[in-house]
């Protein structure tokens, strides 16, 4: 697997959003699409009523960056 800086940057949402989704696993921050990544991004999808097919798309992506800021806007 290639490790990817956006990767990162992903992990790093879903780490932070799961505070409010229950049902989202730990990922390990590593830059790698890997099963726990994608089996994130699928429960992300689903609670999200998208296509729960784990791929990061715009729709996923923004709609990832928009929970990511809600969280990030509750803590401070």
């Amino acid at each position: 697997f290639a490790k990817d800086n956006v990767l990162y940057i992903i992990q790093h949402m879903i780490e932070v959003i799961s505070t409010d989704y229950e049902e989202l696993e730990n990922v390990e921050l590593n830059g790698i699409y890997d099963a726990k990544t994608q089996n994130a991004i699928k429960v992300f999808q689903r609670k999200n009523l998208l296509d729960d097919n784990g791929i990061i798309d715009a729709t996923t992506f923004n709609r990832l960056a928009d929970a990511y800021e809600n969280v990030n806007s509750q803590n401070q």
